[in-house]
């Protein structure tokens, strides 16, 4: 926390394009070090929002990123829909835990 609020930390992905043709999001899944939890018994989440356009972003879409000691926490979301051109991805986190993002797997046909 920073003077008793919480830290926001926020990333986005490269645009995910296909050469300006649609294509479809399967899965997207986010590889962090897992199982860190709460001091006060809480789980830590992680939310993902997308645009198509840059500006607008989708409503947040959270996933458990795991108590204390569940290291093999997979954070996945499915069924992401269809993209016209591209899409940007954005990720935001707050609990106090250390946040180590491994690697960002997508699986879209296009």
């Amino acid at each position: 926390t920073d003077y008793g609020n919480p830290i926001v930390r926020e990333f986005s992905l490269q645009t995910l394009e296909n050469n300006s043709n649609a294509m479809y999001i399967n899965k997207i899944e986010v590889v962090i070090d897992s199982g860190q939890g709460l001091i006060n018994g809480d789980d830590p989440f992680l939310f993902m929002q997308y645009s198509d356009d840059g500006r607008v972003y989708t409503s947040p879409r959270s996933r458990n990123a795991g108590a204390v000691g569940e290291y093999s926490k997979k954070l996945c979301w499915h069924q992401l829909g269809m993209t016209e051109r591209y899409r940007i991805f954005k990720f935001t986190c707050s609990a106090d835990v250390r946040w180590v993002i491994l690697k960002v797997l997508i699986n879209a046909d296009g």
